[in-house]
């Protein structure tokens, strides 16, 4: 081996070294814990109005459920809070 590949080799020993002992797994980023995913909005139930003018959702922020009755411009027209309330369909 020539001089100048011992002095290659050398130095790639030494950087790979160097990043063995500066990395830990412990700094490696940390997966978000299980309930963050439990507090994503979302909704349950969904029914379009036989003229296609109005949308219906049922969806729950939080710890809350709600009705939300949107036009054609997808503004609310009506947002109602249904608490505990069972809703089988939207008709």
């Amino acid at each position: 081996m020539s001089g100048f590949a011992k002095i290659r080799s050398a130095t790639a020993t030494f950087i790979i070294i160097l990043l063995t002992l500066i990395w830990r797994p412990e700094t490696a980023l940390a997966a978000p814990p299980l309930s963050t995913y439990g507090q994503l909005p979302g909704f349950e139930m969904a029914a379009i109005s036989q003229s296609g003018n109005r949308i219906a959702l049922i969806g729950r922020v939080g710890e809350k459920r709600h009705l939300v009755i949107t036009g054609e411009d997808n503004k609310p027209i009506q947002n109602s809070s249904l608490g505990d309330m069972k809703v089988r369909g939207l008709y």
